[in-house]
């Protein structure tokens, strides 16, 4: 995933919009990731960071919604999108009289279908009136948007507050490991265990609830992690695919290695290792280099640089 422009604030924390409720929120773009015009997925409003999202039961409305409502950016639905007919558009949300809210951080979907429409430099403002707006941060550098990220059918997700960009550091709930292809450059991505560790050459942190972006040949997430070489995960088509685990509320993890045993032609060559608050945002941890053919039932350790 490209970081595009990454601004200080790294950990749950955040700062809104001074310290009392807006009934108006914006987001005015200006420049767009090499798109012709600007399109957003989803928007999600939050009064605390990496909190639940807020915008519900409000009125969106846009500068331009040529080919998508603004609505469709607020629906909890990735499939529809708002899309302006330019690069420079304005979305806004109004809650509602009596119903101001104090956002502490914005996040934005990407349009699967073509991410480089996704916002590059914007304003996410306030207004109590909707005629006098203050700016509550200004974003620049927002390159590289992701279609499917880590492996999924809504766009790359990101999360902005007054410090700029919001990334996942640190211990986290949420682990992802995302595959761009297998040795045989397509087919089945067979795993047959994954490790997760804290400490190199530490121990192999059980429990958390596995999941995954496809599963083929009735294969399950869970024998990925069960210690059985006789089960297996088997990926479906197309990629990238990916495997999830989540460790459970007050259960963060920071990992920083990686251990997989995989088969043959059907053993991952690339992919990524991503971390998350709310198994929404998803931040890059790090890129292992691409992987040779892998021997039947070898085992591979990935350590964090």
């Amino acid at each position: 995933m490209s970081t595009g422009q990454m601004f200080g604030n790294t950990n749950p924390g955040g700062g809104g919009g001074g310290g009392s409720g807006h009934r108006y929120w914006r987001i005015s773009c200006t420049a767009v990731d090499g798109g012709a015009r600007v399109a957003i997925a989803e928007i999600l409003m939050r009064t605390t960071a990496w909190g639940a999202n807020v915008a519900t039961g409000g009125t969106a409305s846009a500068s331009d919604a040529s080919f998508g409502a603004a609505a469709n950016a607020f629906d909890g639905n990735p499939a529809t999108v708002w899309r302006a007919n330019s690069a420079t558009a304005t979305i806004t949300y109004d809650f509602g009289s009596g119903n101001a809210k104090d956002i502490q951080q914005v996040v934005i979907k990407a349009f699967p279908t073509v991410p480089t429409e996704s916002p590059k430099d914007f304003t996410i403002q306030y207004s109590d009136d909707s005629s006098s707006w203050t700016t509550l941060a200004t974003i620049t550098g927002q390159t590289g948007w992701s279609g499917a990220l880590p492996a999924d059918t809504i766009g790359e997700a990101r999360a902005f507050s007054a410090a700029g960009r919001d990334v996942a550091t640190g211990a986290a709930r949420y682990w992802a490991v995302s595959f761009a292809d297998n040795q045989a450059g397509g087919g089945v991505m067979r795993l047959v265990d994954i490790i997760f560790r804290a400490s190199s050459g530490g121990s192999n942190i059980t429990g958390g609830t596995p999941s995954v972006s496809s599963a083929a040949n009735s294969t399950t997430a869970a024998m990925a992690r069960d210690g059985n070489t006789a089960t297996v995960w088997d990926s479906n088509t197309p990629y990238p695919v990916a495997f999830y685990i989540d460790w459970g509320a007050a259960n963060d993890q920071d990992i920083v290695e990686i251990l997989m045993q995989a088969q043959n032609i059907n053993g991952p060559k690339n992919f990524k290792i991503y971390r998350s608050y709310d198994a929404i945002v998803y931040s890059l941890v790090w890129a292992p280099a691409t992987q040779g053919a892998w021997t039947n039932l070898e085992v591979r350790t990935f350590t964090k640089p």
